[in-house]
């Protein structure tokens, strides 16, 4: 059977988050672990530019991880990158590639692909341009997909936009995500979408299928952007804390619970709780 969207529950799914103010969301991402990362990383740099350009490299080879997410962020914010100009930092980053505990798998691809975009420069161009591209997240987007020659919408170029916009926040800088960049559909994000029931499937294996139908994904997220009034990067974080307890029974009670700690108390239990059952409407076997 194909994915078929069901644009009941994304409208269900679009009016709970609705609930949720700019700043609610704001405060959710401020306690998400990559943030952390960053503000970590940018307190010990104290350099925007280099803090951004950093997070953009990580985030291409953030995939086939080692490790849990959460602790390669942790790694990569704790490894002593100094500061410096973009190709110093971007060898620096080599460095912590070819010697990270948390990122071993396919690594020489994962080189190759940072190695394409310093052939490019646009790495000197995101260090350069940094305070008009957090002004410009779409011509970063253009800056990256012409550099890696794919179309943009892939789960790490995607990725490295939501980082950029976080170095830019870590640094002071209050910017809104245009609403029409997609969010990046990495498992958890496609898992969501099966347990909200905003996407159906009856195969076995539906997050592989969601996954290679990534665009159906951000297409059906767009949607739930436009009704409930928040930029689907800025969804993301959102996603990702529901997304780790798709398969527990109790998973409502700890995605509201995480909901709450992550915005320190700014998101209501009866808030979050709403937004949990809705995003985890199903469990996923």
């Amino acid at each position: 059977m194909a994915l078929k969207v069901l644009y009941g529950r994304i409208a269900v799914v679009g009016r709970v988050l609705s609930l949720l103010s700019v700043d609610d969301v704001l405060a959710i991402e401020e306690g998400d672990p990559q943030f952390q990362s960053l503000r970590e990383l940018y307190m010990r740099l104290g350099d925007c530019n280099a803090t951004a350009l950093l997070a953009v490299l990580n985030s291409l080879v953030s995939y086939r991880l080692s490790s849990r997410g959460e602790d390669y962020w942790m790694e990569f914010s704790r490894h002593p990158f100094k500061p410096g100009n973009p190709d110093d930092l971007a060898g620096e980053f080599m460095d912590f590639l070819a010697n990270s505990k948390c990122n071993k798998l396919l690594r020489d691809v994962k080189a190759l692909r940072i190695r394409k975009l310093l052939n490019s420069k646009a790495h000197v161009e995101i260090y350069v341009r940094f305070h008009d591209l957090l002004r410009d997240l779409k011509g970063l987007r253009e800056v990256i997909r012409r550099a890696l020659n794919v179309e943009g919408d892939e789960k790490t170029v995607v990725f490295a936009i939501k980082m950029f916009y976080y170095a830019s926040r870590v640094c002071g800088n209050y910017i809104v995500p245009p609403m029409d960049i997609e969010l990046p559909v990495d498992r958890r994000v496609a898992a969501v979408s099966y347990t909200s029931g905003i996407i159906d499937g009856e195969s076995a294996m539906v997050i592989e299928e969601l996954m290679r139908n990534h665009k159906t994904v951000q297409r059906a997220w767009m949607e739930v952007s436009r009704l409930s009034n928040i930029p689907s990067l800025n969804l993301d974080s959102i996603i990702w804390i529901c997304g780790k307890y798709v398969r527990d029974e109790d998973g409502v009670s700890k995605a509201s619970s995480d909901l709450t700690r992550y915005s320190k108390g700014r998101v209501s239990s009866e808030t979050a709780r709403a937004i949990a059952s809705e995003l985890l409407m199903r469990r996923l076997m």
